[in-house]
């Protein structure tokens, strides 16, 4: 089991500004799209935030196991993160 990147948090929280982000060319093309589109485009943002916050929820419960796989044997997390490469040791 590999211990959680905190950069997929970083990236995943730049996602999700992203995509809340109104694009520069909104205010200019806001009577050119049609209002289905349009409704369209905030169908897609909320199904987009789901997949973020599902992604972090999988994190969250994979770094919370990892912990409490460590804690059973005592090992330290800390220890882990400093002497490990990849993997938890034997």
């Amino acid at each position: 089991m590999q211990k959680p990147d905190p950069q997929n948090f970083v990236n995943l929280l730049q996602m999700n500004d992203e995509i809340n982000q109104k694009p520069p060319l909104d205010e200019k093309l806001r009577h050119i799209v049609p209002p289905a589109v349009r409704a369209m485009q905030d169908e897609l943002k909320v199904i987009l935030q789901q997949i973020i916050q599902t992604e972090f929820s999988k994190v969250a419960e994979k770094d919370e196991q990892m912990t409490g796989f460590l804690k059973q044997f005592g090992l330290p997390e800390a220890l882990h993160s400093l002497t490990a490469s990849t993997d938890v040791p034997d």
